[in-house]
């Protein structure tokens, strides 16, 4: 059986997303297209959320 173990970087991230987005936002906005490099890039570089929703609309 496969273990998976996550680095504490990525699991800053996922709180970050996870803090930063509501679940309609994840689940129609981004729909699992847009890869987890991409929406780690959007939410560090953004000033506001308005400016992530733009690229993630944009991606």
């Amino acid at each position: 059986m496969k273990k998976h173990s996550y680095s504490v970087q990525n699991l800053n991230y996922m709180s970050q997303i996870a803090c930063e987005y509501t679940i309609g936002e994840i689940s129609h906005q981004l729909g699992g297209q847009i890869p987890w490099r991409t929406l780690i890039e959007i939410t560090s570089k953004s000033k506001s959320h308005e400016e992530m929703l733009f690229y993630i609309k944009e991606s």
